[in-house]
């Protein structure tokens, strides 16, 4: 299950999923985050996966997605992983966008550690909901 999250006054982005984590997913939050991107603008952005059971994402995928710019270019990333399968799926995006030459995403264990690094308090992220393959749209038809 997936749910996207903006917060307009921190202009963060939350992205979290639960359940088994798969390619599909991964191509898809590649997606998303391009339309962000250009009905928005690069936003820092946290990814939680702490509530992922299972990975079932080839490596190639990992690699390939990792060798290419990112897609909210200098702005910080967060992923939130405990431990396991998604944290293996995180270390190695990380390892190879640094090999790349790009800032690779911060991993922490908690949400909180995530708010901290973003220098965010009191934080209002409110659903976006998506009206095609990768396009996000506030919950009132716009994107604050």
């Amino acid at each position: 299950m997936l749910t996207v999250l903006f917060d307009a006054r921190h202009q963060v982005i939350l992205v979290r999923y639960a359940g088994m984590f798969t390619g599909d997913d991964l191509s898809e939050l590649d997606l998303m985050a391009r339309a962000f991107v250009e009905q928005q603008s690069p936003a820092a952005s946290i990814v939680d996966l702490s509530q992922i059971c299972r990975v079932h994402v080839p490596t190639q995928c990992v690699v390939a997605l990792a060798c290419r710019p990112p897609v909210m270019l200098d702005a910080m990333r967060v992923y939130v992983v405990a431990a396991g399968e998604p944290f293996g799926l995180v270390r190695l995006y990380a390892t190879h966008q640094e090999l790349a030459g790009f800032t690779p995403p911060k991993i922490v264990r908690t949400m909180a550690e995530a708010q901290h690094l973003l220098h965010i308090e009191d934080p209002h992220f409110e659903p976006l909901r998506r009206i095609g393959p990768g396009s996000l749209t506030a919950l009132d038809g716009t994107l604050p």
